[in-house]
């Protein structure tokens, strides 16, 4: 049978591996990595969650493109498709300027060895003008937690940076803000606190930089990351884009940018990218079906039982069974994923049970490629609605 489509938190995991095993302390921090490792392993894409980046619901907006690029998503596992959004500019009853949304165009993956490049274009000349849109911009957060010792921020902007204790945890956040503001910003990041949050924001939608790391040096400070995007309204005057003469528009992704061959002003593109499963506190979730469980179990249990083994408080057999059992589950849970619904052995059915092929399918993002061949002689075709006729 497929996935049932429901996600389980990580902790039940945490919980049953307490339970079942009788091991005393499990680092979260390195635990949720471990279930990243292993969905990636697994590697079923219902293990994951599709986001579009169209603005709606809690989905995030179209990526800006500055500079023929813009940055990668930093929660995509997997690129499905990408398409450009084409903006018109509209002017209402009181000579008010806005873009709206005209019209969408598929993209195709560049074969352009000098996609990094300018490549020849032409120009359309837009009047000049004031015009509202979204950046989205790269932010990391720490929520500061303890009461005393100090702590070593790491990874982002290529900083290590220390972090001490002061009074109370906002104070705390304050002082690191005043004392490494200039350091971050000279790297294009913008420092700031809120109570004891720190806020780590990329100066530019195009600019990616590592995840923020925090790590206990003394006492107990320490804090929990979480890592999103924002939206703030950006202004550009006398806009003009650059339309590609090839008639179709590419794309490249490469060291976290997603390169275009087209420029800024309207660029705009949308996504559809897989995406780790996470709750409200950004910690990862697992499919909940049994395979998937025990795989996310053993996969812990073989990671605390190496470090046993490796410091010789396990013997070897003890190490090798639960490796076994986690090899054992990932490879079940990767052919339980792989089994198609009814529904969609009919999708599948549909799409190579036919005379004439459908060559163009992209060109309507692959929507009716589950519709099945319709076959008519001259006389039911006349009795066929025209609606119901695909040309």
């Amino acid at each position: 049978m497929a996935l049932n489509g429901n996600f389980v938190p990580f902790q039940t995991i945490i919980e049953s591996v307490y339970r079942e095993v009788g091991y005393q302390t499990i680092d979260w921090t390195q635990a949720m990595e471990v279930v990243g490792e292993v969905i990636g392993l697994i590697g079923a894409l219902p293990a994951y969650t599709d986001v579009t980046t169209n603005s709606l619901n809690d989905n995030p907006n179209p990526l800006e493109v500055v500079n023929y690029r813009t940055a990668v998503p930093s929660n995509m596992v997997e690129l499905k498709a990408a398409r450009r959004v084409i903006l018109d500019e509209v002017i209402d009853s009181e000579g008010n300027t806005s873009l709206k949304i005209s019209r969408y165009v598929p993209m195709v993956v560049a074969t352009d060895l000098f996609y990094q490049s300018i490549r020849d274009q032409w120009d359309e000349g837009i009047p000049a003008g004031t015009y509202d849109y979204i950046s989205l911009k790269q932010q990391d957060r720490i929520s500061l937690s303890g009461t005393s010792g100090t702590a070593t921020i790491s990874n982002v902007g290529g900083l290590t940076s220390t972090l001490t204790y002061s009074n109370t945890l906002a104070e705390t956040a304050a002082n690191f803000v005043t004392a490494y503001e200039a350091a971050y910003l000279s790297e294009d990041i913008v420092l700031s606190s809120d109570d004891n949050i720190l806020i780590f924001t990329a100066t530019e939608n195009s600019i990616r930089f590592a995840p923020v790391n925090i790590t206990n040096s003394t006492g107990d400070l320490d804090g929990i990351t979480t890592y999103s995007s924002i939206n703030s309204p950006v202004k550009v005057i006398g806009q003009s884009y650059k339309v590609n003469y090839e008639a179709h528009y590419e794309y490249k992704i490469d060291n976290g940018f997603i390169y275009t061959n087209f420029e800024d002003g309207k660029g705009f593109i949308e996504l559809v990218y897989t995406a780790y499963v996470t709750d409200d506190h950004g910690f990862p979730m697992i499919p909940d079906d049994p395979k998937f469980r025990e795989a996310v179990k053993w996969a812990l249990i073989k990671w605390i039982d190496y470090k046993r083994w490796r410091v010789g408080e396990i013997s070897r057999d003890v190490f090798q069974y639960s490796d076994q059992q986690r090899d054992w589950y990932i490879a079940s849970a990767r052919s339980k994923a792989s089994i198609p619904s009814l529904d969609k052995m009919e999708s599948i059915k549909n799409m190579f049970l036919r005379s004439i092929p459908h060559v163009n399918e992209h060109d309507s993002y692959f929507k009716y490629s589950n519709v099945p061949e319709m076959r008519y002689n001259y006389n039911s075709k006349n009795n066929v609605p025209n609606a119901l006729i695909r040309r």
